[in-house]
């Protein structure tokens, strides 16, 4: 049942003598009937296929990867706005704060924009509705928490997505994005922690 039509045999394989199935005993080319006994199974050409059809394996294909970049990169928009209406509401080491998460958002999309490009592909000029969801939210603290869960959600999105990035350069930009967030969520539960 387990059966499959062909592997990757490498030089290290060591050939069956024979293989027992539900079916019965299947016992491998004699040398000398068939031109000699070759390999067991004929070589795989998967590799390819892994580059030529990414999806095949579990990994985001190329359309895949551009809209989630692209929706990260609405996120990010919405984010520069957010944390600077944010900012303005406070004083002191939660505006440098808020300011300094600003700054990274920006990074952020610059970044974005830029592995858009590399794929080739079409940049979204939208924002996220994040943004208007947040400066909805009432109150200074229970704005800045909902900010911060926003930035969890970044988390949360890029590293479900990043076992599934076959391109380096998406996958190391991906990466930059998913640390950068982790440490302003790390640091935005401190400082909601010092408001309340």
């Amino acid at each position: 049942l387990g059966r499959l039509e062909t592997i990757h045999p490498q030089p290290h394989d060591i050939a069956l003598d024979a293989v027992v199935t539900e079916r019965g005993v299947q016992w491998p080319p004699v040398a000398g009937t068939d031109g000699g006994a070759g390999p067991s199974s004929p070589v795989c050409h998967a590799d390819e296929a892994a580059s030529s059809v990414p999806e095949y394996f579990g990994s985001l294909s190329r359309a895949e990867t551009l809209a989630l970049l692209n929706e990260l990169l609405e996120a990010e928009r919405a984010g520069v706005r957010v944390a600077g209406a944010l900012a303005a509401e406070h004083e002191g080491g939660v505006a440098a704060a808020l300011l300094a998460w600003q700054r990274d958002q920006a990074r952020g999309c610059g970044l974005l924009a830029r592995l858009i490009a590399h794929l080739g592909g079409e940049r979204s000029g939208a924002v996220g509705a994040f943004a208007a969801k947040a400066l909805a939210v009432q109150g200074r603290a229970e704005r800045l928490r909902f900010f911060n869960r926003g930035q969890g959600w970044v988390v949360q999105r890029v590293g479900e997505a990043l076992p599934r990035i076959r391109d380096e350069a998406v996958h190391a930009g991906l990466q930059a994005l998913l640390t950068q967030h982790e440490r302003n969520v790390a640091h935005g539960e401190a400082l909601i922690a010092g408001l309340v």
